[in-house]
């Protein structure tokens, strides 16, 4: 069955409340530029009543959100950024009921897919391949605007934010990096998955991280392995099985890689541009795809604007949930990076090792 795309040629307002961050808002401008085809974009704050035929609704916006008959004449899309784990969020639950009283129609744009995905004819996503929209005419605050358009002038305007950081990468060694969640800690393992034990899901990654804390990577990596033939395991729906594998997988890779010294992991960036900006232009960029499903994610189109030839994917599922094969891939890959000696190797060559060139 093939998947239906979000690829309408048409107006939408997106409704994303501003304080959600700015990368909240920047990631609609992604996805309008490289994802989207729509001709005409306003990104506003609180819902406005206008003659535009389409309607995004960010989840943030879903608590304060005002639902009236006036709404049906709108094609609505709920945006669930985690992709199908969003869809027991409890403000997303009771807004949908809302809309069902009214005899409103409503889908959702999924970031993320597999085969079950698409069966559901609520459920629209994005093409394999981005291609810029060069047409779109897009209206939002004038700070965004500079942050995507000119992202250069726009972080060093902030450089004295955060200027020993960016002293440090702007006059470093080339080094590939990594941003963003990915090696488990005790805090976030305690606010993510721990509080959350009565989920099979994170009780899973919880037991794999306390296993961790008091065994070696080496060993880490064989309880990995028995973890995915556990029954609590293979039981999941498809998405949660996906989702275990990825947090895992990264935490013992990137933390094999965090050994190397020219391998940098950064939990999140502050005002720096490294991933927003062709700034730090000399450094390659790692990326695993998304944890909600297959296909292109907001990483993706940053990575695809500001470092297009410096980004280093490393996919374990090529589109299939085959996890016994894309264990061993991850086995093959962790192994190199585990067992090789010289751990000041350049960057680029360390990408070679990553990547089985020669």
């Amino acid at each position: 069955m093939k998947r239906k795309n979000l690829n309408f040629r048409d107006k939408v307002q997106i409704v994303c409340p501003f304080n959600s961050g700015t990368f909240k808002i920047l990631r609609y401008i992604y996805y309008c530029k490289y994802a989207w085809k729509f001709t005409e974009v306003k990104i506003v704050n609180k819902f406005e009543e206008d003659n535009f035929n389409i309607l995004l609704i960010d989840k943030n916006s879903l608590h304060s959100f005002e639902i009236s008959k006036n709404l049906k004449k709108y094609k609505i899309f709920i945006c669930l950024w985690n992709g199908v784990l969003d869809l027991n969020d409890k403000r997303l639950v009771a807004f949908t009921e809302k809309l069902k009283k009214y005899n409103i129609k409503y889908n959702f744009f999924v970031v993320g897919y597999n085969k079950n995905y698409i069966r559901n004819k609520k459920f629209y996503f994005i093409d394999d391949k981005l291609q810029e929209n060069t047409y779109v005419k897009i209206k939002c605050k004038y700070k965004y605007k500079l942050n995507f358009f000119f992202p250069n002038i726009y972080y060093f305007l902030k450089i004295t934010q955060n200027l020993s950081d960016f002293i440090k990468y702007f006059f470093a060694k080339p080094k590939l990096i990594f941003v963003g969640g990915g090696i488990l800690n005790d805090n976030y393992v305690k606010k993510e998955f721990s509080s959350k034990k009565n989920k099979e899901q994170y009780l899973i990654i919880d037991q794999f991280y306390n296993y961790y804390k008091n065994n070696s990577l080496k060993l880490s990596t064989k309880y990995f392995k028995k973890i995915l033939r556990l029954k609590k395991f293979t039981k999941l729906q498809d998405h949660w099985k996906l989702y275990v594998f990825q947090r895992i997988s990264r935490h013992i890779l990137l933390t094999n890689l965090n050994k190397f010294q020219n391998f940098k992991f950064i939990l999140r960036e502050f005002n720096l541009g490294l991933l927003n900006s062709t700034i730090f232009f000399k450094h390659y960029f790692l990326d695993f795809g998304s944890s909600a499903g297959f296909g292109l994610y907001d990483r993706s189109m940053i990575l695809f604007k500001n470092h297009r030839e410096r980004t280093v994917n490393i996919d374990f599922f090529k589109k299939k949930l085959n996890f016994t094969k894309s264990f061993r891939k991850f086995e093959k890959i962790n192994n190199k990076i585990l067992n090789y000696k010289h751990k000041s190797i350049e960057a680029k060559y360390l990408i070679n090792l990553i990547l089985e060139r020669k």
